[in-house]
């Protein structure tokens, strides 16, 4: 090497991880991860000696781990591929291999694919590393140390079908069941792999179904040796299998083992509990995600009408070591929902929408899988009441409020989450306990902002405001551009923070084809105008619509869909989402926002659009509420932005993720990281579970983790951005 590669920290000289001999015997080939370079040499078939051929040229940066050959013909060389897994770039390579006539084997490089369906890896502290690659059939396998794809310390294993051609076609990720896969082994019979965990020092039994290629269920888990240090590539090296039948294997094969699904749904059938049977309409309705790019498949499904029902199948859960996830409007950007993973017990709340007021006492009790347009609609026809909640009516109340819970006219009445009185709450030991200011308050506190990872609420109690007699609506649209925006967005945040009264809530919203400042007022079109007016002096903003109306008038306008949905409710879309949480947005950051905003956004054809949300503020009841009554993490934040990116037609591309990401950090590259976050009802899925406990809950989480562990210490309640529990020293 003349200097160093695209990595200094891992490239720094040839580092050859690996060495394959070709199927023929007279080559070898050599992944040099160091020098971005697959080595070649010839054998003297008579003395061993090895002569240096011509090697081929890895993408930089890719460095180049390990391989495994391929051919259409196992019997032939003709077609033949060399597939690598590269462990600093995370991705596939494919060389077609050619023989010539004299000299030395050649590699040509045909496609490079990541091993992640998103096309990179998710995010974390550690680097993450693709490890190795093995092939069997037509299905090519590769490990991801340190993805934490499907939760804390569990990586994934990638598979991806080979054409006729030797194409790769990504198919799924599953679960190693290991944590830094270093390396994995498939038997003779094709329908087992063994992955040995290198840090967590043990060997995973996974089913392998040896006509689709598809990984299945974890048939046995061996803790070989003490686990090793994350990050220090200690523990278990090596797994081979070393048998001719797994009738040699003394575990249950899948053919005579009841799956997980079966033995779950006779626990939740023995226990009275309806269920969704697989392949049935009400599966499929359920099942079905909002956010289509990315489906996952429950091991069951149980439809609880009680109370009752619910504590069951937390049981039945528990029983069968599986997570149990409530799903309540269905609504989760991560599909969360489902379990955010394959295999989890749904617990389907849908069917429990009733809601109830007290008009002596003004609370409301709300069952948990009620939509906030039911809701809105209740509370108005039973008492004229209401309660501070976001704008689209299919919304579930459960994650909507147990995590924050905005909408337009949370500036004057704050968030949902502040209007939640009392809580029935199943626990991940199927007791059931009720919360508030005065029972168990610190299960109260974690379940005011992170509730979905320590328990399934089952009944809620909402205090409730008079709903006002008239509001007006507006908006004002405007067109600016790079140059002008900074200032402009300067003189917002000035506004924003220390005039906007609380009976003004306003956001901004924009895409590709218009944009423009619109909200609600708590009062007349003359009102609206006095308190908007000090920013239309400052920005020329000019009001184009204002009506003066009544209060559910103006949540019709808002919620673009039914306003009052139950059950049956289905809604989706292909998309990706993500979030900020800012405390200012002036100077070197809104200039970088504005630049990527009409310099970059529009070459991007997608239906993407960003709202901004005028949080907080010096009037703001968001700002101003009893930041310790709740583990809600922003209410310091003035700006609620959420980055959306909608492909209309077809699956979201596997190269579109940049688009938002790189939009949020060069957003923030300026800011310290104090002054921003994220929110995780605009959830990320790209984000690994302690990243995300960070942006989403801030300094709440040492405490958050703390209480997990009193209520949840085995995760029962488990989604790949959960809370996770503190470790007891």
């Amino acid at each position: 090497m003349s200097g160093s590669g695209t990595d200094p920290s891992r490239q720094d000289a040839p580092h050859p991880h690996s060495t394959i001999t070709d199927p023929t015997g007279q080559y070898i080939v050599v992944p040099d991860l160091g020098a971005d370079l697959i080595r070649i040499f010839s054998i003297d078939a008579s003395s061993g000696e090895l002569t240096t051929c011509t090697s081929a040229k890895a993408n930089a940066g890719d460095g180049p781990r390990h391989g495994s050959w391929w051919s259409p013909d196992n019997a032939s060389v003709e077609g033949l591929m060399l597939y690598t897994v590269n462990e600093l770039g995370n991705t596939v390579t494919g060389w077609k291999v050619s023989y010539p006539s004299s000299g030395c084997l050649t590699l040509n490089k045909t496609q490079t694919l990541s091993t992640f369906e998103s096309g990179s890896p998710p995010s974390s502290t550690l680097p993450v590393k693709a490890a190795e690659v093995h092939i069997r059939g037509n299905f090519l396998y590769a490990a991801n140390r340190n993805d934490q794809l499907f939760g804390s310390e569990q990586d994934s294993i990638a598979t991806y079908n080979i054409s006729s051609t030797g194409v790769l076609d990504f198919v799924e990720a599953t679960n190693s069941h290991t944590w830094y896969p270093r390396t994995f082994s498939i038997n003779k019979e094709g329908d087992l792999m063994a992955v040995g965990g290198q840090t967590s020092s043990n060997v995973a039994i996974i089913a392998r179904d040896t006509e689709t290629g598809r990984l299945g269920d974890l048939l046995a888990n061996i803790q070989v040796a003490t686990p090793g240090n994350d990050g220090q590539e200690d523990g278990l090296s090596a797994v081979l299998w070393n048998m001719s039948s797994t009738m040699n294997l003394q575990i249950p094969i899948p053919v005579t083992t009841p799956s997980k699904a079966t033995t779950i749904n006779e626990c939740l059938t023995n226990a009275s509990v309806p269920i969704d049977k697989k392949g049935s309409d009400s599966w499929d309705d359920d099942v079905e995600p909002f956010n289509l790019r990315l489906p996952y498949t429950p091991a069951a499904v149980a439809v609880p009408t009680t109370i009752d029902h619910i504590q069951a199948a937390v049981s039945c859960a528990v029983k069968f070591d599986m997570k149990a996830t409530a799903k309540s409007g269905g609504h989760s950007y991560a599909s969360l929902g489902l379990g955010g993973e394959d295999g989890h017990l749904m617990i389907e709340l849908d069917r429990m929408y009733n809601v109830t007021l007290d008009t002596d006492s003004n609370v409301a009790t709300v069952q948990p899988g009620a939509r906030l347009g039911h809701i809105a609609n209740e509370l108005w026809d039973q008492g004229k009441r209401a309660i501070s909640a976001g704008t689209c009516p299919g919304v579930g109340v459960s994650g909507h409020s147990l995590h924050g819970g905005y909408g337009m006219s949370s500036h004057k009445y704050g968030l949902a989450v502040d209007w939640i009185a009392g809580m029935t709450v199943v626990l991940a030991n199927a007791s059931v306990v009720h919360t508030s200011a005065t029972e168990h308050p610190d299960l109260f506190w974690a379940l005011k902002g992170a509730g979905s990872s320590f328990g399934i609420v089952a009944e809620y109690e909402f205090s409730t405001f008079a709903a006002p007699d008239e509001v007006t609506y507006f908006s004002m649209p405007f067109k600016w551009n790079a140059s002008s925006a900074p200032a402009k967005l300067e003189a917002l945040e000035a506004y924003t923070r220390d005039t906007m009264p609380a009976e003004v809530t306003m956001r901004m919203f924009s895409s590709a084809r218009s944009s423009q400042l619109e909200g609600m007022f708590f009062g007349n079109v003359s009102g609206l105008k006095t308190a908007l007016n000090p920013l239309l002096e400052e920005t020329g903003l000019k009001i184009d619509q204002a009506k003066n109306t009544t209060w559910m008038d103006a949540f019709t306008h808002y919620a673009n869909a039914p306003t009052d949905p139950t059950y049956p409710y289905s809604s989706q879309q292909t998309f990706y989402a993500k979030s900020l949480m800012l405390k200012s947005f002036n100077g070197t950051s809104a200039e970088r926002f504005a630049d990527y905003w009409y310099k970059e956004a529009p070459s991007n054809d997608r239906a993407w659009w960003f709202q901004l949300d005028l949080h907080g503020g010096k009037y703001s009841a968001v700002t101003n509420g009893n930041h310790s009554t709740s583990s809600y993490a922003h209410r310091d934040k003035l700006y609620l932005i959420q980055f959306y990116d909608q492909s209309f037609f077809g699956d979201y591309p596997s190269d579109g993720f940049d688009f938002l990401d790189d939009w949020v950090s060069q957003t923030t590259a300026s800011l310290p990281k104090s002054d921003w976050g994220m929110y995780i009802n605009y959830a990320d899925s790209r984000l690994n579970q302690t990243y995300a406990q960070d942006v989403y809950w801030g300094e709440n989480v040492p405490k958050l983790q703390s209480i997990k562990a009193a209520v949840d210490p085995e995760e029962v309640f488990f989604f790949p951005q959960s809370i996770k529990p503190v470790v007891a020293s």
